[in-house]
């Protein structure tokens, strides 16, 4: 199996302004895809509010989808950046997720290598579900089936609520619970 790819969802205004947050020298954004290149995932791809050359330099050759839409929930560009990344597993991570450890990133891209047939894997810390998710093909699929219902669910925490083989795998990194906190937009 491939390793998987990884997509980082910042396509509402608030996302895009909490990933933009520094933190120590270099911006969340740009955190998470060291991150994640060191995790050697295949191909990075991120859902982006605004236009391309705002995407800090730091994030490299990252594939950028871009959200034409500024009322775009998170499902929204969940959908779009689907589309942008090859056939596989796919991480996604929220770009506003607090920073993930390096070997809680490594045991998810080995965790979808060794359980093909899990739908989906959530990372679990104590009893709380968290990002990144590593979404399946099938998983993929049902996304995309559920975006074009006008009577889906449209939400992914809930999607996975429903779906057999969801895998949960144990973390002891409490990152993967948590978001920083909401940036309001700037007025105006």
């Amino acid at each position: 199996m491939p390793p998987p790819c990884a997509l980082l969802l910042s396509a509402s205004p608030e996302e895009k302004e909490g990933s933009l947050v520094h933190v120590a020298s270099t911006t969340l954004l740009e955190a998470h895809v060291g991150a994640l290149r060191r995790a050697q995932v295949a191909e990075i791809a991120i859902a982006w509010a605004g236009e391309a050359h705002e995407v800090p330099p730091g994030c490299g050759s990252v594939t950028v989808v871009l959200q034409p839409d500024w009322r775009a929930t998170m499902f929204d560009s969940l959908v779009l950046g689907l589309f942008a990344l090859g056939r596989g597993p796919v991480l996604v991570l929220p770009s506003t997720n607090d920073l993930v450890d390096d070997d809680t990133l490594e045991i998810l891209v080995a965790e979808t290598q060794d359980a093909p047939d899990a739908m989906a894997i959530v990372p679990r810390y104590g009893d709380q579900h968290g990002h990144p998710v590593a979404l399946s093909w099938e998983a993929i699929e049902a996304v995309v089936r559920d975006a074009v219902d006008p009577h889906g669910i449209h939400r992914l925490d809930r999607l996975l609520a429903h779906w057999p083989r969801v895998r949960p795998v144990d973390v002891s990194d409490e990152a993967v619970t948590r978001t920083f906190p909401r940036i309001d937009p700037r007025p105006g």
